[in-house]
């Protein structure tokens, strides 16, 4: 009678998997998975309370337009929430300084606080500080500190406006707005 190795492969089958799933399930724990930051809290508390961020959004854009203003340009700032995804051959603009936020408010809102987030492309980049924005005259938004890149590429800018129906009343309501940039060091620009 010849010797069978059938029973052998498949025990060896079996353990071989066994070690796989160890080993994965390893490194899973080593190296969790990050649930990054956006829009003012985790994921998860983004996916359960979608719809309140969405009418507020829509609160502050049926009261306002923002547009962000680099140099020369202007351009009109889109809701996170409702950006279809640029095309392959999309070339996000040029950044240029003097940049500032300007709202032109419709109907009565007050201005808590506007911030800034630069967010990076490249993964050796980390997402810059809040940094805040200040007004004089209730309708141009400009940083209160200058802007610093890593270094050259792509970037978004993530604008965070805090608001409420009223100067008396704390800011409840937050909207949010991006543009995607490019940002190129040896661009001439004048602050």
């Amino acid at each position: 009678m010849k010797k069978n190795y059938w029973p052998v492969a498949i025990v060896g089958i079996i353990l071989f998997g066994v070690l796989i799933i160890s080993v994965g399930v390893v490194i899973a724990i080593k190296n969790p998975a990050i649930d990054e930051e956006m829009y003012g809290g985790k994921k998860r508390d983004i996916d359960e309370r979608i719809n309140s961020i969405l009418q507020e959004q829509n609160e502050f854009e049926s009261s306002a337009k923002a547009f962000l203003q680099m140099g020369e340009e202007n351009l009109v700032l889109q809701t996170p929430y409702r950006i279809k995804a640029p095309k392959k051959s999309f070339v996000p603009p040029k950044f240029a300084l003097p940049l500032s936020l300007r709202l032109e408010i419709q109907s009565p809102i007050y201005i808590h606080s506007v911030k800034l987030i630069i967010t990076s492309f490249m993964q050796d980049v980390p997402d810059s500080n809040p940094i805040a924005f200040s007004t004089k005259n209730g309708q141009i938004y400009t940083p209160d500190s200058s802007l610093a890149f890593a270094k050259d590429g792509r970037y978004k800018l993530r604008f965070e406006i805090q608001y409420s129906q009223n100067r008396d009343t704390p800011p409840t309501k937050t909207a949010y707005f991006e543009q995607e940039i490019f940002y190129a060091s040896n661009a001439a620009h004048a602050n």
